[in-house]
């Protein structure tokens, strides 16, 4: 880390300094032989060079930015260790250099009125309001690594950091007297989060590719009944992009059933494998053994070792939306809150449902003629198939289809329409009646068994897994999942991996 940090408050130091002093093109050779050392250790003296042959000191500090980016994309590609510190350094890196970037070019292209008056004073707000804003991140947990590459609490975190920046830089400006650096502060927050959004995606595109080669990835020992390992241990093997890999298994007998990965002790021995063979992540699944008393234990001796500690609670129906850790009494007590889609959040749905369902419609309304003609042409059969279908609360309704298929298999018409998305087409007027969603559960089956809380789904979940042999376990766990995390913003990116799709794009 302290190499990140010295190359960052060098380009800092060079950018300030580099109209008012030869100390730039100095700062500039540090930062090449820094990053060097990283991309190309056999190299510096040569790389050194080049950067002397670069006239005047702008060239000279654009060429040492260009060696630094270098060094930094080798870095997440080549990891050391697990890569974990490594990933962390780089966020924090490009959210750094971001931060520069975005009040230099803030200070040479807005107007000068908009700005604070004097070179120094100019310097000083822009120093300060770089310092605030990487503050903000920090405290808002932006670079904490339990969410680093993963999930939207990530994108959360750092949409809270900047809102806490815009609020407390604006009134520190009514405070200390300078109205016009508002203008600037309204400036630099939504620059920065054009910057660091896309940079913050492309980072955990490039994480994953890494994690698909299997690095990057943390090792993990689970500890308790041999079922609920084995689980587990599936789990992490059909999400990589998580982080984990499960090496090795502890049961309360030595013995993990039909599990392939290897059952190095017993509970009670946890710690001590931990020391000889350096895990980085403890598991607890349920199982009898792990009693309060001996789960407290084994906090305080994890405490010794670099390990962590994670405690499956048995509640995968229940999302994390849902959950909550509050003290109680001097007790940490975990909270479940009451399903998410209620109310208002139902209103708000079904309302955008029906609203983008008829918009559909209307930019749609000459394919329908289109598709019944070839179809008709195709073999002159019926146009539309019906089923019966079980929507929310066991209540019956029509699906209508464009029929693809007949008894001799899948017509020339229906395999074009399946691979466009067109086959379901006109379910659009079952949403704009009420009786379907366009993102939602599976619809049911009459007599397939079960009950929906919500209207059934043109598309979910389970249809842009990429996974056409999920369980009806999974597939029920997928839309629980959705169910109780519904936000406009999921339905959105649905929509849009369904379209994808559709159109023959698929995700790695």
């Amino acid at each position: 880390m302290s190499g990140w940090l010295g190359f960052l408050g060098t380009v800092a130091l060079a950018l300030v300094v580099n109209e008012f002093g030869e100390l730039s093109p100095w700062l500039a050779r540090k930062v090449v032989r820094w990053a060097a050392g990283i991309r190309y250790p056999d190299r510096v003296e040569e790389l050194e060079a080049v950067l002397e042959d670069r006239p005047g000191k702008l060239f000279k500090l654009v060429t040492a930015l260009g060696f630094g980016c270098a060094a930094l994309a080798h870095r997440i590609t080549h990891p050391r260790g697990t890569g974990e510190r490594t990933f962390r350094g780089v966020v924090i890196a490009s959210d750094v250099l971001g931060a520069i970037a975005v009040v230099v070019t803030a200070a040479l292209v807005l107007p000068d009125r908009w700005l604070p008056a004097g070179q120094l004073l100019l310097l000083a707000v822009g120093t300060v309001t770089a310092a605030a804003l990487l503050g903000a991140l920090a405290l808002a947990g932006a670079w904490n690594s339990m969410v680093l590459g993963q999930g939207e609490e990530e994108f959360l975190r750092l949409g809270r950091g900047l809102t806490g920046f815009a609020v407390v830089a604006a009134v520190a400006a009514m405070a200390t007297g300078l109205p016009d650096a508002r203008v600037w502060v309204f400036a630099v927050a939504p620059a920065f989060a054009l910057v660091a959004l896309p940079v913050r995606y492309l980072l955990r595109r490039a994480l994953w590719v890494v994690r698909d080669r299997d690095r990057c990835l943390r090792s993990v020992l689970v500890a308790g009944g041999a079922g609920e390992a084995r689980d587990l241990v599936g789990r992490t093997r059909r999400a990589p992009r998580l982080g984990w890999r499960v090496d090795a298994v502890c049961t309360a007998d030595g013995w993990a059933g039909s599990s392939d990965v290897p059952v190095v002790g017993r509970l009670d021995q946890v710690v001590a494998l931990v020391r000889r063979d350096g895990y980085g992540v403890v598991a607890l699944t349920p199982d009898p053994y792990w009693t309060p008393h001996r789960v407290r234990l084994l906090v305080a001796e994890l405490e010794e070792v670099d390990a962590e500690l994670v405690v499956d609670p048995a509640l995968e129906h229940c999302v994390r939306s849902r959950l909550c850790v509050a003290g109680v009494l001097g007790l940490p007590l975990l909270w479940v809150a009451g399903p998410a889609f209620t109310g208002a959040r139902r209103v708000v749905k079904t309302s955008v449902d029906k609203l983008v369902a008829a918009v559909a419609l209307a930019v749609l309304a000459p394919v329908p003629a289109l598709v019944a003609l070839a179809i008709t042409l195709d073999d002159g059969g019926p146009v539309v198939v019906r089923e019966r279908r079980i929507g929310k609360g066991g209540k019956e309704f029509s699906a209508w289809t464009f029929r693809t298929a007949t008894d001799a298999g899948v017509t020339r018409v229906g395999r074009v329409l399946r691979a466009c998305g067109l086959a379901e087409s006109p379910l659009l007027v079952t949403v704009l009646g009420g009786s379907m969603s366009l993102v939602g559960p599976r619809s049911l089956a009459p007599g397939e068994g079960g009950r929906l809380s919500a209207k059934p789904g043109l598309t979910g979940l389970c249809r842009i897994s990429g996974r056409p042999d999920l369980t009806r376990e999974q597939i029920a766990r997928l839309d629980v999942r959705y169910l109780e995390d519904w936000s406009l913003a999921l339905d959105v990116v649905i929509l849009w991996r369904a379209v994808r799709i559709a159109a023959g794009v698929r995700y790695p």
